[in-house]
């Protein structure tokens, strides 16, 4: 089983939209991604309510059957859609995969 974890901390504001809407959007647009691709066990996101000074905004959480399943989610339409979109409203990413 491969998990994947990403952290972004979102900019102020970008193309017109608040930090809380991007939030949103990109929690919105994980969400949307449940179901669709094969091997994708869990899939889940949500804001960090804590808002210290070291947090970030928006944390993922997924698992994959297998590293292909997990290539398989990278390349899927509407996950490039999404970090198409996270690269115009994320200020700054953090990433870890593992094997368990």
């Amino acid at each position: 089983m491969i998990k994947h974890i990403v952290m972004w901390r979102v900019k102020d504001s970008h193309d017109g939209q608040s930090k809380a809407e991007m939030e949103d959007e990109i929690i919105r647009r994980v969400h949307a991604l449940r179901g669709k691709v094969d091997g994708v066990l869990e899939l889940e996101a949500g804001r960090d309510f804590s808002r210290g000074e070291k947090s970030f905004d928006v944390a993922l959480y997924s698992a994959f059957r297998d590293k292909k399943a997990l290539d398989d989610y990278q390349n899927f339409p509407e996950h490039v859609e999404l970090k198409n979109y996270i690269i115009g409203a994320a200020a700054e990413r953090v990433v870890v995969d593992y094997e368990i």
